[in-house]
Formats: structure tokens, sequence, C-alpha cells
């Protein structure tokens, strides 16, 4: 009777070893349907340059980018091939993983975004039938805090290496100060009266365009001094670059005037107000002022 037993425990023990041989068997043959469409021979490659807007707010440009993050819209499918996928600088070029392929003649479309990890972007969205990627941002106003936020897109692509132009999505602000009167020491540079949050869309032939909301407030943008900067009789340029959200200047504004103050170390404030003004994506200002007693 207990070799029976024996055997019968046998048996079942070898069927059920069958089975679980026949279910990872099975397993491991499945294919996903964007697996089959694959050409395995044919890699996405990303090939990247930065436009030349000279910025200084981090000093970003392709030498010293290390990663970006990249979405991939399947065109005939209405699907994403990559959606918000790390890619990494290393010695041999740009590289992710895993690595995908081509889907045949098949078009892709490209959205990215560096740095990879963004303190200002609250909102990142892509509409697959329409191939618009849409960005809510809000800038940092404290100089020391900022990024430089660039963004990419290749659209309507069937081959590699893929070509991402990275612009700088921000305006950049710098001053050239000087004294007519004597010299100075300031403290504080400040951009008072300016919108901070936005929405970041792209266009058909591969633009990208700002939009901010009447609902949005008003701040002020500040650079602070440390050590208090001595201003001459000879233009010095001072403190970092300053990031700006794209926008029109409304001069009609009287509740919220754009204005430009300045703090000298004596708690001395110097009020100019620019007119005419349109900070647009990617372009560099320079402010030239002159500050006196009078």
């Amino acid at each position: 009777m207990e070799k029976n037993n024996k055997l019968k425990i046998c048996r079942w023990r070898s069927f059920l070893f069958f089975l679980l041989s026949v279910y990872f068997l099975s397993g491991c043959s499945q294919h996903t349907e964007i697996d089959d469409d694959m050409d395995q021979r044919n890699a996405i490659g990303f090939s990247c340059t930065t436009d030349d807007a000279g910025t200084r707010v981090s000093e970003t440009d392709i030498n010293n980018m290390e990663y970006f993050r990249v979405s991939a819209v399947w065109h005939r499918k209405d699907v994403f091939l990559m959606h918000n996928q790390l890619v990494e600088k290393t010695n041999n070029g740009w590289e992710y993983s895993p690595t995908l392929y081509w889907p045949g003649q098949d078009e892709l479309s490209f959205f990215a975004y560096t740095p990879a990890i963004s303190k200002g972007m609250t909102k990142y969205d892509i509409d697959k039938s329409n191939r618009k990627c849409t960005i809510e941002y809000t800038v940092d106003t404290d100089a020391d805090k900022q990024e430089d936020f660039m963004v990419a897109t290749a659209l309507d692509k069937t081959s590699g290496p893929v070509e991402l132009e990275f612009k700088h999505a921000l305006s950049l602000v710098n001053f050239e100060i000087q004294s007519s009167d004597g010299s100075r020491r300031i403290s504080k540079i400040q951009l008072v009266n300016l919108k901070n949050e936005g929405v970041l869309t792209n266009t058909p032939d591969g633009a990208w365009t700002w939009a901010t909301s009447d609902d949005s407030p008003y701040v002020s943008y500040s650079i602070d001094f440390k050590y208090p900067v001595e201003i001459t009789d000879t233009y010095k340029e001072v403190g970092k670059m300053l990031a700006v959200l794209p926008q029109a200047i409304d001069d009609s504004q009287i509740l919220y005037p754009f204005k430009i103050l300045i703090t000298d170390e004596a708690e001395k404030t110097y009020d100019f107000q620019p007119t005419g003004l349109i900070f647009q994506m990617g372009k560099r200002y320079t402010f030239k002022i002159t500050l006196s007693a009078t």
C-alpha cells in the first residue's frame, strides 16, 4: 500500500512539473503587438544640439547637458512608443534602456525637455492624435534657484538618428549699471509686476508658444547680492542672468505696472519703468541703467 502511494505522489509530481514546463515555455513565446512591428535592425537613436541664446542661468549647452526626457508618439496606432523616457549622455553618445526600434516606415513624433528632473514643470501632457505637447511651468522668482529649461521636437520622422534641437524656453535678462554722481553699492535688483506661470505648447512647424492666464498673479523676480556690489561711472555687468517667463508687457496696466527696482546698501530704491517690452522665448535682454541721486 505504501509503495502505491509513493507511486501516485511521483506521478502527481511529474504531472505538475509537466504543467509548469508548458506554462513557462508558452509564456516565453508571447510578444506584444508593438514588438511584432519593430524593425530589430534599426534602433532609435538621438543627435542633439542647442540653440545659441547665450544663457548663463546655468550655462546649459550641448557640452554640459547630461540628461533629457523624451516621448515618442507612433502615428498609425496613436500610442506612445516612448513616454518620458530618460536619455543619458555617455562616451558612446545618447543612450537609454531598453533600446527601442523604428516601426518600419511608420511615422513617429518626438517631444523632449531638459533638465530631466525639472523644478518648474507642473504638468506635462501630450495629445497623441494631434501631436501636441502641453507643458505648464512656473519660473522661480529667485535667481539663485532658477533652472535653464529647454524643449525640443522632431515631428513626423520615419528614420534616425532623431535630431533634437533644444531651445531655451525662457527669456533671459542681465543688467549693466553705472553711477553718474559718485560710486554707490547695490544690494538687490528686482523686476516687479511680471507673471511667472505659463503654458508652453508646440506648433505643427516645430516651434513653441507661451500663453499666460489673466488669473495668474503678478510677482517680483529678484537678484539678491550676498555682498553689495560697487557701481562706478563705468557700465558694469552685475548679477546672474535672470530667467523670466516670456510675456508681453501691458503698458496701460495701472494697478501692476512693470518696473525695475534697484536697492543700494543704504536702502535707497531707484525706480525705472521701461515701456514697449515683449519678453520672447529664448531671447536675451540687457538693461543698461544709470543711477543718480536725482
